[in-house]
């Protein structure tokens, strides 16, 4: 909705199939505003490793035949289908056991998505056929890593990091879902960085543990961001926390952003 509003945005996606739609959906007249990213905001302590380690590897539910278990009795994922799980295709995490929680979350869905598998693919499954869905069909493939801070390779250097934010006007809205990394998001972007500073950032909390969600909400806090939404400083919740940039942020306290 943002993009149609006339919006500019950069848009990461690391994942091959998923990038391949997000660039289909933005083609064409509103390429001029959308800048697409084959590329993550890879996990690190120090926030210019993104730049340093080009790429990571990314963990997956794989659909396809790849690990050759369909057909087996707990682990086909032609069965997540039957549980409405699609949305599995689309989930990845450079932590294998944040997929691995979904497997626990899809245990309860057996019984009935099983017997729709077995009418759909005209087979027989047991009535636990989701048990090993998720952890016999976790893959992994390198990703490229996105740098912030504009040492990055040049693009035409195939294993070089991505630098997403060089061009890019001014920042109004940052919003991420990084499936239990949102916190690495927030350690690495330039929140005090003039230009790249956004009005507002968006986040989901959910996965994290709740040392790590207060230390994304002390640099939100120390960047002068201020939650108008959804708050709360020690727990995490399900719902997305909307921060705002405080109007009166000093000059002292973003130079500690960069």
């Amino acid at each position: 909705q943002a993009v149609k509003s006339g919006w500019n945005a950069v848009l990461l996606e690391p994942m091959a199939a998923a990038f391949a739609r997000l660039a289909s959906r933005y083609s064409n007249h509103t390429l001029s505003r959308v800048r697409l990213h084959n590329a993550a905001v890879c996990p690190t302590k120090a926030q210019k490793a993104s730049c340093q380690e080009p790429t990571m590897p990314m963990y997956y539910v794989d659909f396809t035949n790849a690990t050759g278990n369909w057909g087996t009795a707990q682990a086909d994922a032609r069965c997540l289908s039957a549980a409405g799980q699609h949305s599995l295709s689309e989930i990845s995490s450079f932590s294998r056991s944040h997929l691995m929680k979904h497997q626990r979350m899809n245990n309860p869905y057996g019984g009935r998505a099983c017997v729709g598998c077995s009418a759909r693919l005209n087979r027989s499954y047991p009535i636990n056929c989701l048990k090993f869905v998720i952890k016999h069909n976790i893959r992994s493939r390198d990703v490229r890593c996105a740098c912030f801070d504009g040492d990055a390779a040049p693009h035409d250097e195939p294993r070089g990091a991505v630098d997403v934010l060089g061009g890019v006007p001014n920042t109004s809205l940052l919003v991420i879902d990084a499936e239990g990394h949102d916190d690495e998001v927030i350690a690495a972007y330039p929140l005090g960085r003039p230009r790249a500073r956004p009005r507002r950032v968006i986040f989901e909390a959910k996965h994290l543990v709740p040392e790590r969600f207060r230390a994304a909400v002390s640099r939100l806090q120390a960047c002068g961001y201020e939650c108008v939404q959804n708050c709360n400083a020690s727990v995490p919740t399900r719902a997305l926390g909307v921060w705002d940039a405080g109007a009166f942020a000093s000059p002292t306290t973003l130079g500690t952003c960069e």
